[in-house]
């Protein structure tokens, strides 16, 4: 019997694709993804016509999609998961993968589009709210960021990381107040977060709150050995303590810092200035030397010499 007689399911060919997964890591996808979009189903004796591309083909595609961006082939993910989306338009998951894999690649504007498309498409997937949010937060349109976060919190009010997600969105607004609200929602809702009680300390010390930030900090600070609480709590802790003028207390946080990287001209520059500033001119001139042993035209070293 004539081919031309037959209708061919794409299940056959999909099926087919899946099976040259394996096969795909070794070899040119884009070879794959053009036989796979040219191969005809010939419906009638008059002639053939493009396949309709079923919901698994694009399945397929996100799948070897995945697998080249595992690689760091993100041009060929992006050509897989774009060919997805053609197949099957109302794919939500295939707008994702793709807007996502655009986004990667700096196609930022195209990524958005595609990510509008998506929440358009599956609207009460919160992820998918969360996913554009964020990429109109980093692309600077905050007002757009705001109102898409917000959807996701609406949908879901007991989860965190919209909050979390919405907390990041104030400060950028410079909203404090409310970011500061939402940060305490989930330290409240969840166990102890160092990024997000990191976030609130610094508000708090750009709200000109210092003993609201050493205190939402003092939890994690207390789960540490002495000389091993990570240099950023440090950071914010001697900020803190030098916003309350309490210099020996910031000293000591700097000092704890520097155990930890002895080379930072940054960290030897502020504890020297920590001595400085606490009357220790003996230690703060030690420091400054040790800065110009790692950096012999270092200025500001110079300087606190020779204001002792």
């Amino acid at each position: 019997m004539s081919i031309l007689n037959q209708s061919i399911g794409f299940d056959t060919f999909a099926h087919l694709f899946v099976g040259m997964e394996s096969c795909i890591n070794q070899m040119n996808r884009r070879f794959y993804l053009l036989l796979l979009l040219s191969l005809p189903v010939c419906i009638s004796a008059s002639g053939c016509s493009l396949m309709r591309f079923s919901s698994q083909s694009a399945d397929a595609l996100i799948r070897a999609g995945q697998n080249a961006h595992k690689e760091g082939d993100l041009v060929t993910a992006n050509e897989l998961f774009g060919a997805a989306v053609e197949l099957n338009e109302l794919d939500p998951q295939s707008r994702m993968e793709y807007a996502q894999s655009l986004w990667k690649t700096g196609n930022r504007n195209e990524a958005i589009i595609q990510m509008q498309a998506a929440v358009k498409l599956s609207q009460v997937d919160i992820e998918n709210w969360q996913i554009l949010a964020r990429m109109h937060m980093e692309s600077g349109d905050l007002i757009s960021a705001l109102s898409a976060i917000n959807i996701a919190i609406k949908v879901d009010p007991e989860l965190m990381d919209s909050y979390d997600l919405r907390g990041q969105i104030h400060s950028r607004r410079g909203d404090y107040a409310e970011a500061i609200a939402d940060y305490e929602r989930v330290i409240t809702g969840t166990s102890q977060n160092v990024e997000v009680s990191k976030a609130i300390a610094h508000l708090y010390l750009q709200t000109g709150h210092p003993k609201r930030a050493l205190a939402i900090l003092a939890p994690i600070h207390d789960q540490y050995a002495e000389d091993h609480v990570p240099i950023e709590i440090l950071d914010v802790e001697a900020i803190a303590y030098r916003q309350l003028f309490r210099y020996g207390a910031e000293a000591e946080s700097l000092r704890s810092a520097v155990t930890q990287q002895p080379r930072s001209i940054d960290l030897r520059l502020r504890l020297a200035q920590a001595f400085y500033d606490d009357g220790d001119q003996i230690r703060a001139r030690q420091q400054a030397t040790e800065v110009l042993s790692i950096d012999s035209s270092n200025a500001q070293a110079y300087s606190l010499l020779s204001n002792n």
